[in-house]
């Protein structure tokens, strides 16, 4: 059996093993290091970069919002009162040359029951539709409700309303209606005439209301 026994007065210690643990960490250490400097170094240079695209962002929006302003104060500009009143004016007058009397007459003819004759029609045109208020005579209360019943039904006409009603010496009903006339509908309705309805009676009133800016047909 052989004992190895260390007699030197200061015995010498194998540090090896300490010192590889030592370099293996200041490896490691170094490799973190670096590792986090060139994640800093991408981070800045993304948040630069972000930077950049945000000004460049934020100055295409305030030009943006340059320009709406001078569009807003051109339009400020153009839109006058008077320019408004021109522009109304050129519209109805449009709306009026191309308004047809034949078609409406027309339409009346085909709808108008037997007892019913009409004695005044007055449209009013504007921008959005075109309102109606007429007056009719009748024999009865119920040749006014069977001629507001037909007009509701018509697809040319709309918010039909009985205004006024006054009983003549000559023992006949005359009554004020007023309605919303719709040409564009007439196409969508059949043109024959409803067996129960006949035309007008000839020598109707036709007058033509105006704005004071319009002149007349």
């Amino acid at each position: 059996m052989i004992i190895r026994n260390n007699l030197a007065t200061n015995p010498v210690k194998n540090y090896s093993l300490y010192f590889l643990g030592c370099l293996v960490l200041l490896v490691a250490a170094l490799l973190f290091t670096l590792f986090n400097a060139r994640s800093l170094m991408s981070w800045q240079s993304e948040s630069n970069r972000l930077q950049v695209n945000i000004s460049d962002q934020q100055k295409k929006r305030a030009d943006l919002q340059n320009e709406a302003t001078k569009l807003r104060l051109r339009i400020t500009q153009i839109k006058t009162p008077q320019f408004i009143s021109e522009t109304e004016f050129m519209n109805n007058a449009i709306k009026r040359r191309t308004f047809s009397w034949t078609t409406l007459f027309d339409e009346f003819e085909r709808i108008f029951p037997d007892n019913v004759k009409m004695v005044s029609v007055f449209p009013q045109i504007n921008d959005e539709q075109i309102n109606i208020t007429m007056e009719v005579a009748g024999k009865s209360l119920n040749d006014i409700v069977q001629l507001i019943s037909v007009l509701q039904n018509a697809p040319a006409f709309s918010e039909v309303v009985l205004k006024t009603e006054r009983q003549q010496s000559d023992g006949s009903l005359h009554a004020a209606i007023t309605l919303t006339y719709r040409p564009e509908k007439l196409a969508t309705q059949p043109t024959s005439k409803p067996q129960t309805q006949t035309a007008p009676t000839p020598g109707v009133t036709v007058e033509e209301t105006e704005t004071p800016t319009e002149s007349t047909r």
